[in-house]
């Protein structure tokens, strides 16, 4: 996990997160759309955390839909964390409360008090992580009876996990390159079993389709491009990757 830390602390990575303020990406606006079709009544009053976070975007959009939310934002960049904070207060906050904790989401348990919150958010995380047995049991932990944790991954529908390393080189460059870093595609049908075994009581899963054309990536590297099927549907891609995202929703069952 090492390299993969490395690479969540470069400083490239902050202005991902700043585009994601400026920037309603459209996986979020989906993913809006599924919470509050999962939740219904978006105005109760929920505690939820955001398990690496970055500099809290999806927070920030998502309290949108969840007005009376208070959150905690998980992430083990302090920079990123810093910038969220920055970011979030020049736009006039959330209205609620909001915590930024900077620490290792494989230890949640050290510093969050388990069976405690609501909701539980994990978004675009587990994919790129070498396994996610070790952060699953963690997300699930910290929901009460009866709360629900929200995942958006890669998952496949085929009885296939799919462990996928990318090496990103620049034009021209065929050195060391950077990474390498993962895109695991996981299989659906055996992560459903593993959280049930966890306790959770239901599992509903959605896909998410990208609605807009994006065209191929100049630089030839990572970055989401689509195309578009004789049905009119899209495919989203990534480099020479299919990206086969959902959501995921988990009622989270007696402990």
């Amino acid at each position: 996990m090492k390299d993969q830390k490395e690479l969540w602390l470069s400083e490239r990575h902050l202005d991902y997160h700043r585009r994601q303020f400026v920037q309603r990406y459209r996986s979020i606006v989906h993913l809006q759309q599924f919470v509050s079709s999962v939740l219904g009544n978006c105005t109760v009053s929920y505690r939820a955390p955001d398990v690496r976070c970055g500099a809290g975007a999806n927070i920030y959009h998502l309290s949108q839909a969840l007005p009376n939310t208070s959150w905690v934002g998980v992430d083990i960049n302090e920079g990123a964390i810093e910038l969220g904070r920055k970011l979030i207060a020049e736009r006039g906050g959330l209205g609620t409360p909001l915590e930024f904790l900077c620490g290792d989401f494989y230890h949640l348990m050290d510093y969050l008090p388990a069976y405690s919150f609501d909701l539980v958010f994990s978004i675009q995380t587990l994919s790129w992580l070498p396994e996610y047995e070790t952060l699953v049991p963690q997300l699930l932990g910290m929901a009460k009876t009866g709360g629900v944790v929200f995942i958006s991954s890669l998952f496949s529908d085929f009885l296939v996990d799919a462990y996928i390393k990318i090496t990103q080189y620049k034009e021209g460059d065929f050195g060391n390159g950077e990474g390498p870093y993962f895109y695991n595609v996981y299989c659906l049908d055996r992560f459903r079993e593993h959280c049930v075994r966890l306790g959770a009581s239901q599992v509903v899963v959605a896909d998410f389709e990208i609605d807009e054309d994006f065209p191929f990536p100049n630089t030839r590297q990572m970055g989401t491009y689509s195309r578009r099927l004789e049905d009119g549907r899209r495919l989203q891609f990534s480099g020479s990757l299919l990206m086969p995202w959902k959501l995921v929703f988990l009622l989270m069952g007696e402990k």
